[in-house]
């Protein structure tokens, strides 16, 4: 029994270690990528209300300048000014880039915490708005760490 959960958890492990280092390489793509072109995908949802309805959306947004963001926005639009949708995959490919005016010495390294839509630099006419950014090479290191720190744990046994 011992011999076959180890055999099965090692296969398990190098899948999931296949896993991060496919993800790592795509995320590392998307940084080189990013540093000239903007990037976004994620997801539309419009909720009807009385005499308008709220788009909601959820992205995560390379901008052209090095940082990946991840969040979301919303804003109230009137039932005749586009169709409904419930659920909608959304995003735009290697555009112009459209990168922010950093504000502080955080933001020129790429860090960014946005918690109100006034402070939002890519449109202030939301009602509410959330983003978190951090330099395009902090997620790829992250995921290389990963697997690393989990062979390191596993070997110290």
């Amino acid at each position: 029994m011992m011999i076959k959960s180890k055999i099965f958890g090692g296969l398990r492990s190098k899948k999931i270690s296949f896993c991060y280092a496919l993800l790592a390489i795509a995320l590392l793509l998307m940084h080189f990528m990013g540093q000239h072109q903007y990037t976004s995908f994620g997801v539309d949802h419009d909720i009807r209300q009385k005499n308008h309805f709220l788009h909601l959306f959820v992205r995560l947004r390379y901008p052209g300048d090095g940082s990946v963001w991840v969040g979301g926005s919303g804003r109230f639009r009137s039932l005749s000014s586009s169709i409904i949708e419930s659920f909608d995959l959304a995003g735009a490919f290697f555009k112009k880039p459209r990168p922010p005016q950093p504000k502080t010495i955080a933001n020129h390294y790429g860090f960014w915490l946005i918690t109100n839509a006034q402070d939002n630099p890519f449109t202030s006419t939301n009602p509410w708005s959330f983003w978190l950014a951090v330099p395009g090479w902090l997620p790829v290191l992250v995921l290389i760490m990963m697997p690393v720190y989990s062979i390191r744990s596993k070997n110290r046994e």
